[in-house]
């Protein structure tokens, strides 16, 4: 796996946003918890996902994007 930086993250319904590192890491504060879990939209490399971040909280959620070859 090769992290992705500047990997765009959202949660569209909290309006919070962060980019990823040099090492794919990023941070949100404040996410809503669920039930349900909220939607996070990843825009990475003229990818777009949308995934459920259903992580407990006090645990790194990794997320994985599926890359065209190129």
């Amino acid at each position: 796996d090769t992290p992705i930086t500047g990997a765009r993250i959202e949660v569209a319904s909290a309006g919070l946003t962060a980019y990823s590192d040099h090492r794919g890491d990023f941070t949100l504060a404040g996410v809503p918890t669920g039930p349900p879990a909220p939607l996070l939209v990843i825009t990475a490399k003229g990818v777009r996902l949308t995934v459920r971040a259903d992580a407990p909280a006090s645990e790194p959620l990794v997320i994985t994007v599926p890359l065209p070859e190129s």
